[in-house]
């Protein structure tokens, strides 16, 4: 592997472990739920097959990065649901979700 190629694979680590700890900071600490895992898992799939689609040069690393990146935004994703809708049921409320 040339040095570039090195450069760029140590990029894509620190975007990876930067992206990780951005998402999961946000999160209180809670013991991961059914639905957590589910989304990891979806996540994981979706983002393994978009990311071999988008790297033809290599695709088990674009899968591999993919997959990483999906996990952890399923789970994310999920969690947030998942605490919207026990908020949602104490305060007898209907879901909402708006952004400022």
């Amino acid at each position: 592997m040339n040095i570039k190629g090195k450069i760029v694979s140590l990029g894509l680590a620190a975007t990876l472990l930067t992206t990780s700890l951005n998402l999961t900071s946000c999160q209180t600490l809670q013991q991961p739920t059914q639905q957590g895992y589910q989304g990891a898992g979806a996540g994981a799939l979706l983002g393994a097959v978009a990311g071999a689609l988008l790297s033809p040069d290599n695709r088990w690393k674009g899968g591999a990065i993919g997959a990483a990146i999906g996990a952890v935004a399923g789970y994310t994703l999920s969690q947030i649901q998942a605490q919207s809708a026990q908020q949602a049921a104490q305060y007898n409320q209907p879901v909402r979700y708006e952004t400022t």
